[in-house]
């Protein structure tokens, strides 16, 4: 292989060194606060709006439990 395609192959893998990582933990967090949105069942709590009939929801509410969990699993860690 010549000079030009050793560079471009260095490249190309130190690209993925750095993009993987970014976009497997953005796929992750995505895919907690869904999945903790859909547990959290807060209309058996809140009930529905007895004027509108919509049911209540909490904005954010997925995502601050998955930032919570991250912090106490953060905080709970040996240091590095």
């Amino acid at each position: 292989m010549n000079r030009i395609g050793r560079a471009i192959l260095n490249y190309l893998i130190k690209g993925l060194l750095i993009v993987v990582p970014i976009a497997l933990s953005i796929f992750i967090v995505v895919w907690a606060v869904t999945t903790v949105d859909s547990w959290l069942n807060i209309n058996n709590i809140l009930g529905v709006d007895p004027f509108t009939g919509a049911n209540r929801n909490i904005p954010g509410l997925g995502l601050g439990l998955v930032i919570a969990i991250i912090l106490v699993a953060g905080s709970s860690s040996p240091t590095l």
